[in-house]
């Protein structure tokens, strides 16, 4: 709410009815200019102060300011906690007016409600424009807390100019007060924001006056980042900027998370505009990751210009001491830096942030929390996470890692899906990720996929999530698959055959620990549900011959492992072979005769 003028003109000599084209009244003061063109064209320039009509006091008492402590009998009404002006002469800095915030118990008052307004309450308001009735409304405010949020706000405003004049002219440029009254009126300012913060022009005015207060006095009040200006007209960040580099300081994780937002160049995607507070963290920690403490950015030749533009019209035209101190925040590199760094954290964000853009999503959601990039994750899921571990760490002490699907979903405190489909498999996966174990089946390598009324298996031992399975892995995943047709023919699995599998997986020199631990995750899995052929004839072929041989003979010596081979796993195996195309016709004669020489050989039941 600041000072403004307007402006008309005429070509002729003529005397025009002269308005102002704010309030479309005939003002008292004018202006003119007249300028003689070369056509002998006479321009004249009118302008007129928005402010004109004051109506003239009787009160010639100088105007005084009323400190926090004192009270006042002011037309019938004592108004205590000062903070405001108060007599019948103040005149504005240029002079030509009196001071809009004066309060001058010369003009009369009528008895009004707490929130009246009528045409007098201008955008620009002026205690002595004010009607009696408004003035009432005006001082019955004064004499309360002066706290509640549904006051016009044009009242505030006159408040805040009276504050705003004690501030700039008489502690900054007159030197006048002392440092405790400062301090105080620092916090009347922050708690005048705080109460009236939806209106955003005020909001933005309190913030300037703020942060022209921290930067005449940083010793004496300050602000955190989060209740700067953010945006390009921050000030008091440029001032910080600048001190940095003149101190060799390195710049900050808030500062530079500032400096970003404050670019013209850049805006922020919706990724970090939706998932603000997010993103906001990430960047810091991302920053801190990468340059530790912060950046330095060297002083450089353009210097600060430090403009302050006044709610009040009665300080229109202030002029602040000069700071002759460098401007880097002008300076592309660093800028460059910051928005590299949110680039990268808007990514990260991006599929947390496309299911918050969902219908019916929070970011409360379990659902929600896990799409969090794991630098994140820890910091908003961190009694969940640490509930989950015990639990999944009981479940492999007391079952070997095996877990039912129905068990699991208990366990995270989820209702059990009507269907397990890829999404709902991918959001399983990502939970036991994000705590720091693996499972099978694993949608990235190919396991298949749970059932709802079957079983998973929970493990330590990670692997890599660029892992891309190797030959031999394959190899002895698919070998693993068929043995467990084969070892579940029995009503019970013979702990002789379990124990050829697993010596099929610790056997294999070529796979790492991490692989063999998948793998017998793997068997424990394909054991402990339901038999499935689901997809087995694509990954058999693409073994060749050789490979199928020694399978086949792996399977034999599987069916003989537990002392007695049945006429039926004899034909199983027969309609296995045939049917998985694993061996050639009369490969497939000889392998069954020589089952049967091995059974009788070996002296083990053949039934």
């Amino acid at each position: 709410m600041g000072y403004q003028s307007s402006y008309t003109y005429n070509d002729s000599n003529d005397d025009l009815p002269m308005l102002d084209l704010k309030t479309g009244k005939n003002t008292e003061k004018q202006a003119r200019t007249s300028l003689k063109s070369s056509d002998d064209v006479l321009v004249s320039f009118n302008i007129y102060s928005g402010f004109a009509g004051q109506p003239e006091s009787k009160n010639k008492i100088p105007g005084r300011w009323i400190p926090k402590n004192q009270t006042l009998r002011i037309q019938g009404r004592d108004v205590s906690g000062g903070y405001f002006y108060y007599g019948g002469v103040l005149r504005s800095i240029d002079g030509y007016r009196i001071e809009t915030s004066l309060v001058d118990d010369s003009y009369p008052i009528k008895t009004s409600s707490i929130d009246h307004i009528d045409s007098s309450l201008k955008y620009y308001p002026s205690y002595s424009q004010l009607s009696s009735l408004c003035r009432d409304t005006y001082l019955k405010w004064l004499e309360g807390d002066r706290t509640r949020p549904s006051t016009p706000i044009g009242y505030v405003f006159l408040y805040f100019y009276g504050i705003e004049r004690r501030i700039l002219l008489d502690h900054l440029i007159g030197k006048k007060g002392n440092n405790d009254e400062f301090k105080a009126l620092f916090a009347e300012i922050q708690r005048l924001k705080s109460i009236f913060k939806d209106n955003k022009s005020f909001f933005w005015y309190c913030t300037k006056l703020l942060e022209i207060m921290c930067i005449y006095k940083p010793g004496l009040v300050s602000i955190d980042n989060q209740e700067m200006s953010y945006g390009y007209d921050s000030i008091l960040l440029k001032y910080q900027i600048s001190q940095a580099a003149i101190n060799n300081k390195p710049i900050s994780s808030n500062i530079a998370l500032h400096w970003l937002k404050s670019l013209s160049a850049y805006n922020l995607k919706t990724p970090a505009r939706r998932c603000s507070e997010e993103f906001d963290e990430l960047f810091r920690l991302v920053y801190t990751q990468k340059y530790g403490d912060g950046i330095l950015v060297k002083p450089n030749k353009s210097r600060l210009s430090i403009h302050y533009f006044p709610a009040s019209a009665s300080l229109s035209g202030i002029r602040l001491e000069a700071l002759d101190i460098p401007d880097p925040s002008i300076l592309r590199g660093p800028s460059n830096k910051f928005i590299s760094i949110a680039e990268e954290c808007t990514n990260q964000l991006d599929s947390y942030s496309r299911h918050l853009g969902r219908k019916d999503t929070s970011k409360n959601d379990l659902s929600a929390k896990i799409l969090l990039p794991e630098i994140l994750l820890k910091s908003h899921t961190t009694e969940f996470i640490e509930n989950f571990k015990t639990q999944v760490n009981d479940v492999l002490v007391k079952h070997n890692g095996v877990i039912s699907v129905k068990n699991f979903w208990e366990i995270i405190d989820e209702p059990l899906p009507e269907k397990i489909n890829k999404k709902v498999f991918l959001f399983m996966h990502s939970i036991v990720d994000k705590a720091g174990y693996d499972m099978v089946p694993n949608p990235h390598l190919n396991h298949g996929k749970p059932i709802k009324d079957g079983s998973i298996v929970l493990f330590n031992e990670k692997l890599e999530s660029s892992y891309v399975p190797t030959f031999a892995y394959n190899e002895i995943l698919i070998h693993l698959w068929l043995g467990s047709i084969i070892a579940k023919q029995d009503e019970s699995i013979h702990d002789n055959k379990l124990e050829v599998l697993k010596s099929r997986i610790d056997s294999e020199n070529q796979l790492t620990p991490a692989e063999k631990q998948s793998l017998h995750a793997y068997l424990m899995w394909r054991l402990h549900n339901t038999v499935s052929f689901t997809g087995l004839k694509k990954h058999l072929s693409v073994l060749d011959p050789q490979t199928k041989e020694t399978i086949s003979q792996n399977l034999i010596e599987i069916s003989l492992a537990d002392g007695k081979v049945t006429k039926q796993e004899i034909t199983h195996l027969e309609n296995y072979f045939k049917c998985w195309v694993l061996i050639n016709h009369s490969f497939l004669q000889n392998s069954i005769i020589n089952l049967r020489k091995m059974a009788k050989n070996h002296r083990l039941i053949l039934l």
